[in-house]
């Protein structure tokens, strides 16, 4: 297991979930393109980032080489606006 990263089953059945069936040539594409570390996982971090520009809430800093991060969360789970607009 790597940090921020799926199966490509749990990739699959996460589009399924939100109504999306991609077509099978399309879906090897996208696994290709999120397989980041050649495994076979997806990076889904990366692909929720392409999917929306404004997520930023899993942006974390390396510390070392390794798989280790610092900081967390860069900003609140809710943008302000929504905040503001409750």
């Amino acid at each position: 297991m790597m940090v921020d990263h799926i199966t490509r089953q749990q990739f699959v059945q996460g589009l399924s979930r939100l109504g999306i069936e991609v077509a099978h040539d399309d879906l090897e594409v996208l696994l290709k393109k999120y397989d980041d570390d050649g495994e076979g996982s997806v990076n889904y971090v990366a692909f929720s980032r392409d999917v929306d520009a404004s997520e930023i809430f899993s942006d974390r800093t390396r510390i070392s080489s390794q798989d280790k991060f610092s900081g967390g969360f860069r900003s609140p789970k809710v943008h302000a606006y929504i905040l503001r607009a409750l």
